[in-house]
């Protein structure tokens, strides 16, 4: 029986010219599972903090709402999640990139609270640290393709809280 991973230690030795590069090495942390929990709650609380009359505020014209910045966190973390999957189930396929701007155009947050993008935010993380859990440790480091760019299934588990952190400090600079 393969044991759950306890433990996701940073990947190493990410090449400076790779998109998702930017995201991780800021990251101090060094357990994964651990990050992906606090940034969950950091990012809660956040949503939490903001009340009905800003979820619609944009901090300038052409710029995304609140809702569609944590909106967009959720669509990412999807995508990122999707990508992991097929990676450590080695998938032969290269996975192709999305437009966030089309995504975002797309996404009817709208017609949503902030509480329901709250609950759909920790719904999908939840279910990312489960799938992160659930790899075998050999898994987390087989490679695939990406956007165009070789990644693996721990590259994009630290990128999904790279971006989810990069997203939580653009709401506290331009969003408050």
């Amino acid at each position: 029986m393969v044991k759950n991973i306890e433990m996701i230690s940073k990947p190493e030795n990410l090449d400076a010219k790779l998109y998702y590069t930017q995201y991780i090495e800021p990251l101090l942390e060094v357990d994964l599972l651990s990050v992906l929990e606090s940034a969950k709650q950091e990012t809660i609380a956040l949503m939490k903090s903001t009340t009905a009359d800003r979820e619609s505020y944009a901090y300038a014209d052409g710029k995304w709402t609140v809702k569609q910045l944590f909106q967009h966190d959720i669509d990412v973390e999807r995508i990122l999640a999707f990508r992991a999957l097929s990676i450590a189930r080695k998938d032969p396929l290269k996975l192709p990139g999305f437009d966030e701007n089309f995504y975002v155009e797309n996404d009817f947050t709208e017609n949503l609270t902030l509480q329901e993008i709250c609950d759909d935010f920790e719904a999908a993380r939840n279910s990312t640290i489960s799938l992160m859990k659930s790899f075998h440790k050999d898994a987390l480091d087989y490679e695939g393709v990406a956007s165009g760019l070789p990644i693996t299934p721990r590259i994009t588990g630290w990128f999904i809280v790279g971006h989810n952190l990069h997203h939580n400090r653009i709401f506290e600079e331009r969003y408050r």
